[in-house]
């Protein structure tokens, strides 16, 4: 297979040539330098398919953690929000404790004043609680510090703070103290974003008895 000619067609199907490239180590390394390449098609395109393989096939690309990571760090934000993603992904397969090295970065991420940012952290964040048991209360904290954090417009804080509710869901029962994640839920009743409000009622009448 011409991975690199794969990677350029017109009508090329994207999960269909991630199965394809899991059956050679060597394609896997394409992908992950072709999200390194000059060539806007080549960057783009070997990004979607290392979400995909981080996705489907976390340990196939586990190996490639530190080289993923580097992402967090890119200028390029479409890049960047497909290395939170694919780091968000790989928690499950954690097993050297990488991701608690570059935590702190993804932290950070949720203070960009970009929604999109912030809301690609937060699913990946939440992917990693699930993953990880000893973090869940650190990063439950560090979510919702959401609510204090100015982003484009008032109407993007209340879509990311309705991330942050999704995001704490399947947490709540699991977390050693709930008593500041329940004040956050309470706190977005009062929100004018009716989905945000609504998912807040969800969880206030699902866990506050």
């Amino acid at each position: 297979m011409n991975l690199q000619q794969e990677l350029t067609k017109k009508d090329w199907r994207p999960e269909e040539l991630a199965d394809l490239v899991t059956q050679d180590k060597k394609y896997i390394q394409e992908i992950i330098d072709g999200i390194f390449s000059s060539v806007a098609t080549t960057k783009f395109r070997s990004a979607k398919i290392a979400i995909l393989l981080s996705e489907k096939y976390p340990k196939k690309v586990y190996a490639y953690f530190d080289k993923l990571a580097e992402l967090l760090e890119n200028k390029n934000k479409i890049l960047k929000w497909n290395g939170i993603m694919i780091i968000g992904n790989l928690a499950v397969v954690d097993s050297k404790e990488k991701v608690e090295r570059v935590i702190g970065k993804l932290y950070n991420q949720l203070n960009t004043g970009t929604m999109i940012t912030a809301n690609n952290t937060i699913m990946a964040l939440a992917k990693i609680a699930q993953a990880k048991p000893e973090l869940r209360d650190e990063i439950t904290k560090e979510l919702i510090f959401v609510e204090t954090y100015k982003y484009e417009t008032a109407e993007c804080s209340k879509i990311a703070a309705g991330f942050v509710l999704e995001a704490v869901d399947p947490l709540i029962d699991i977390l050693k103290s709930k008593r500041s994640v329940i004040k956050f839920i309470k706190s977005q009743l009062h929100s004018t974003r009716r989905s945000t409000k609504q998912k807040a009622q969800e969880l206030i009448n699902k866990y506050s008895k």
